[in-house]
């Protein structure tokens, strides 16, 4: 099942047990449209938007998160 917003979710690799979930963005265009990168302990999301072709076209900045994997937001 989609998540309504933009969310990261972390599973274990052994169980496929969710170790904890985090929403990246609150904002009603935001999207995650790319594959998570882990560098040590460090989770990189890139978040963009899905405004083209609605009436506040180009409002949202694209941004990039960085999640510590052993304690999210």
């Amino acid at each position: 099942v989609p998540a309504a917003e933009p969310t990261v979710f972390a599973v274990s690799a052994s169980t496929g047990a969710l170790l904890w979930s985090t929403v990246v963005d609150t904002t009603p265009v935001a999207k995650i449209s790319g594959a998570a990168t882990v560098d040590g302990n460090v989770v990189y999301v890139g978040v963009s938007s899905n405004d083209e072709g609605n009436a506040n076209c180009c409002s949202f900045r694209g941004k990039v998160v960085a999640l510590d994997e052993r304690f999210p937001v």
